[in-house]
């Protein structure tokens, strides 16, 4: 036996030395490997589907969608599709942050374009759905802001009103006052009208009176006795151009005024302006007579009257009665003086 046969015949001797049959050796059946494999393809076909389909994918596909829209800056879109994300996996942390997000940029778009109640809208939405810090804080911003506005409003209404109050006040007061000062013009007009009426009266009286009174001593200088002294120089002195008359105890004597005493203006005055009413000049000689017959003292002076001051010239001082050749005297030197 050589070499190669011994290990066949103690293999044959280890199968409790009975020899193999090489007739009964089974084979596995071709299709069983394929069947296996299809089975496993399967299967990993099935894993894949089902972990596609799972809560995480189903809501991270929402989170990319979502994330597209706000790069297109479609945030309604946006802020819809992490809804959902967040309703498939309620505790997704990724959805429930970029809700919040889309919710903040949505709100401040809507404040960019002064929409803000509609931006108090979407930032209340997303805070009762995320309770996000920064939604709350923009709720309250705005909230802050519409109190201060609010507290504008309310201060300028106030200020309308002050304004209004003052501005009636004031023109109430303006119609009180013109009321009052043409109340006060209708009352001085009327005291002027008064007191005019009441001086043309007076002034109508004294004339009155005046004009009596001239008659009256005209009439008594043109019936004095020539046989007195008060006589002879009444006489006299209209021989020289006095005028003579009687007035209140005194004989007088003027040149350059009227019978009644009034003054006029001077010989050159007159020449001079016809108009002149202010400027008066005339010459008088009084002789005191109480009895109208007999004299006690005698004067004579030169009245010159510029508006505002009086000037007199005195001639002769009072004296007592010195005779009818010192009077006559007296009464051509004192003509000289108004020449």
């Amino acid at each position: 036996m050589n070499k190669m046969e011994q290990p066949r015949e103690n293999e044959e001797k280890n199968n409790n030395g009975k020899k193999p049959n090489l007739k009964t050796k089974k084979h596995l059946p071709v299709w069983l490997p394929i069947t296996a494999a299809a089975v496993v393809i399967i299967a990993i076909i099935a894993g894949v589907t089902i972990y596609s389909r799972s809560p995480a994918q189903l809501a991270k596909k929402q989170i990319s969608l979502g994330e597209r829209y706000l790069t297109e800056l479609n945030y309604e879109q946006a802020v819809a599709a992490f809804k959902e994300a967040l309703e498939i996996d309620p505790k997704n942390p990724d959805a429930k942050t970029a809700l919040s997000e889309a919710y903040l940029a949505w709100g401040t778009s809507l404040m960019d374009s002064e929409d803000r109640d509609r931006a108090l809208e979407v930032f209340g939405e997303g805070f009762a759905l995320t309770s996000d810090e920064q939604l709350g804080q923009q709720i309250e911003n705005i909230e802050e802001l519409i109190r201060q506005e609010e507290e504008a409003e309310k201060l300028k209404k106030e200020e309308e009103e002050r304004i209004r109050a003052e501005k009636e006040a004031e023109e109430k007061r303006k119609a009180e006052e013109e009321e009052r000062l043409k109340a006060e013009e209708e009352e001085k007009q009327k005291a002027e009208e008064e007191a005019k009426k009441k001086e043309e009266e007076e002034k109508k009286a004294e004339e009155e009176k005046k004009a009596a009174e001239e008659k009256k001593t005209a009439a008594s200088a043109a019936s004095l006795d020539t046989s007195t002294d008060v006589g002879a120089l009444a006489q006299y002195a209209s021989s020289l151009g006095y005028n003579v008359f009687l007035y209140d105890g005194k004989f007088m004597c003027t040149y350059g005024a009227t019978s009644s005493g009034k003054i006029f203006r001077s010989q050159a005055e007159v020449q001079a302006d016809t108009t002149d009413t202010e400027t008066f000049y005339y010459v008088g000689v009084y002789f005191t007579s109480s009895d109208g017959v007999t004299i006690s003292e005698e004067e004579a002076s030169v009245v010159n009257y510029f508006d505002p001051a009086h000037m007199f010239t005195t001639i002769a001082a009072k004296r007592p009665y010195a005779g009818l050749d010192s009077s006559r005297r007296l009464l051509e030197e004192a003509k000289t003086h108004f020449q």
